[in-house]
């Protein structure tokens, strides 16, 4: 199954909090710093492929033969949600293990302040856009997050990956609070397991009953994307709450990656209701071991990395280059030399002002008002969020 790519993965990766190293016996891997260069790679990567993608789907110019290779940027999203799971599971996980539980209206309140101010202003735009153009009505649903759950999304398209993200905020801490209450720690991770296999199981239900000729609710829906965020989370878990498993996981990351490669190749041979199902589980598993095998790599924290300032602004490029490729196709009229430098400039730049106008602002904003709690005292380390 195919996905079309969205972020919203960027908007977990950055901010900085303060929280207390565990006792050496306690220790687990320093997956969560505020700027680690190894994840700051991945989350670049996944900005640049989903961005590639989408400039050559839409060039004015058909490129067949680089299509081929872009087309795989698609699943840019697919890592984004892998590693919104690990990033906000780790926020989660530490606060239940510091502090014996979570303050879920803070929590909720600093997702929301770090991701909706950006959310609103894109879509602000992108349908004044489409209305100035084709007068489309406003659909209220996009307030609620809801559009990802159209048939049809009219507009906005790379939002419903927003919706998704959104609604595993809302539920995942509830969730996961009263599964842990009453699951044995050591017996957790198979209720994980069976959480894994939802959206494969709800995607084999669905097979075939809704039309793919228009991009929504088939390759969108809330239920039938929850792949990489349920594995994600699940993995922060494991991390947080045993480092020992986690080093096994780390130590057959590589394997992993490679019979999980094999395993996809297999259900595309096989096609049908098997490859709909599994495929995107698949994807996040490949990208869950990439992840792992990253995530325990020093962090090289005293200089500043070429990718970092891509990873910084990764949630707000997401949300306006689709825009800005719209203008560039105008603007270039089917001369390929004016749209690939158009395209460039212009998501930049819309980048650039989105971040520094509203996402920065915002992020100041919540720190202000919702500053991490001090969650243990003693000495403390720098933790992304």
């Amino acid at each position: 199954m195919c996905a079309c790519p969205a972020i919203l993965s960027p908007a977990l990766a950055r901010g900085v909090g303060r929280m207390k190293i565990l006792p050496k016996n306690h220790s687990i891997p320093r997956s969560h710093p505020s700027r680690m260069a190894a994840l700051d790679m991945l989350r670049a990567c996944a900005l640049l492929s989903v961005v590639i993608y989408h400039s050559v789907q839409m060039s004015p110019v058909p490129l067949p033969t680089l299509s081929l290779v872009t087309t795989y940027g698609q699943y840019g999203v697919d890592l984004f949600f892998v590693l919104s799971g690990w990033l906000i599971g780790g926020l989660y996980w530490r606060e239940m293990q510091l502090d014996g539980q979570v303050n879920i209206a803070r929590f909720w309140g600093r997702r929301w302040l770090r991701t909706l101010p950006p959310y609103f202003v894109a879509l602000a735009l992108s349908w004044g856009a489409v209305r100035f153009s084709r007068g489309e009505p406003f659909d209220p649903g996009y307030l609620l997050f809801l559009q990802n759950y159209d048939e049809r999304i009219p507009y906005f398209l790379v939002s419903w990956s927003l919706c998704v993200e959104e609604h595993f905020y809302l539920v995942a801490p509830l969730l996961a609070g009263a599964l842990f209450a009453l699951t044995a720690r050591r017996y957790f991770w198979i209720t994980c397991i069976g959480l894994l296999a939802v959206s494969p199981l709800c995607r084999w239900l669905e097979w075939n009953r809704h039309p793919a000729m228009d991009f929504g609710y088939i390759q969108t829906a809330t239920h039938l994307r929850l792949d990489g965020l349920v594995m994600g989370f699940a993995l922060s878990f494991i991390a947080i709450h045993s480092p020992r498993s986690y080093g096994q996981l780390t130590s057959s990351a590589l394997p992993t990656l490679a019979a999980t490669i094999g395993g996809l190749i297999a259900i595309r041979m096989i096609g049908g209701p098997t490859c709909f199902a599994l495929w995107p589980l698949l994807v996040s598993i490949v990208f869950a071991a990439v992840l792992v095998a990253t995530s325990t790599r020093k962090s090289d924290d005293g200089g500043w990395v070429p990718w970092s300032a891509v990873a910084l602004s990764s949630y707000s490029a997401y949300l306006v280059h689709p825009l800005a490729i719209h203008v560039a196709i105008s603007l270039a009229a089917g001369n390929s030399i004016i749209y690939w430098p158009a395209a460039a400039t212009f998501t930049m730049a819309g980048t650039a002002l989105l971040y520094f106008a509203v996402e920065k602002p915002a992020i100041l904003l919540r720190d202000a008002y919702l500053p991490r709690r001090a969650l243990m005292r003693g000495k403390t380390m720098s933790c992304g969020g």
